[in-house]
């Protein structure tokens, strides 16, 4: 059954999480701000227990987390409290490591992950038709195991070929066959049947590939948030209103694109649901 390899794709995915809103947390800390509260995955809580003043949760959609400060929104802007430093008031340069810190963090240990199969002589995975072991079904066309054994440079040109090659059709919306993220982790389950080292790269691939995307220079992504910082650092610093108005602008099409790779995702389970079972 490929359904315990989607599972661990995304304890694995979550893990890496972790990680990442902890080193947001340690930096924040270090730099003078009060962490409130660190989440894995994202909407309403479902679990919440709290450690040294800091609220640990876990939220119902295993999909990323986020580290919430004070002062880092308007409500908490309003407090008056002198024992707390508002999050927009610590260093700047403080601020540009913690935002670049959990992109990078999330990045470096999916390139630890693509590594594995290489220091383990294990199967390249391809994008290749020709090839005779196809891994079907999945959201990525044409993927296959060949004979020869993983290194840097074949990962390197899986990366390519599969989160590199989808946001360039993704860019000009020619994307059929493909699936989304959820489609990501249903491939990993099904590789996990055909080859173990196989599950990991398409798991580094996740990785990289969420850590790429959230460091866009779009508002409401840690690029954006990054942009912003580089503009007060050099003295252009943009009001409150006006970044709030942007990150509502990219928040508006971070969901439009979400919605756009959900229906990728529906389209494709559709398609294979008889092949999955």
């Amino acid at each position: 059954m490929f359904i315990p390899g989607i599972i661990a794709a995304v304890f694995a995915y979550q893990i890496a999480t972790l990680i990442y809103v902890w080193l947001q947390a340690v930096v924040g800390k270090c730099i003078g701000a009060t962490v409130e509260r660190v989440s894995v995955g994202i909407g309403p809580i479902i679990y919440a227990g709290t450690k040294d003043g800091i609220e640990w949760s876990i939220s119902a959609i295993p999909m990323g987390g986020y580290t919430k400060f004070f002062g880092d929104n308007a409500d908490d802007a309003a407090l008056e409290n002198t024992e707390k430093m508002r999050f927009c008031d610590t260093p700047v340069l403080g601020r540009i490591l913690l935002m670049a810190a959990g992109p990078i963090s999330q990045g470096a240990i999916g390139v630890l992950v693509l590594m594995i199969p290489v220091l383990m002589q294990a199967r390249q995975i391809v994008v290749d038709p020709a090839e005779e072991t196809q891994i079907v079904p999945t959201c990525v066309p044409d993927l296959a195991l060949t004979s020869q054994n993983s290194s840097v440079e074949g990962q390197k040109q899986f990366f390519c070929s599969t989160f590199v090659e989808f946001w360039r059709g993704f860019h000009l919306f020619r994307v059929d066959a493909w699936g989304g993220l959820i489609g990501g982790f249903v491939t990993c389950g099904v590789a996990a049947r055909y080859d173990i080292y196989a599950w990991m790269t398409l798991n580094g691939i996740i990785l990289i590939g969420t850590a790429t995307m959230n460091l866009i220079p779009l508002p409401i992504l840690n690029g954006g948030h990054l942009v912003f910082l580089l503009c007060e650092l050099v003295g252009l610093k943009l009001s409150e209103g006006r970044i709030h108005k942007l990150n509502l602008a990219g928040f508006l099409l971070v969901v439009v694109m979400f919605l756009f790779m959900c229906l990728l995702d529906i389209k494709w389970l559709v398609a294979h649901f008889a092949e999955l079972f």
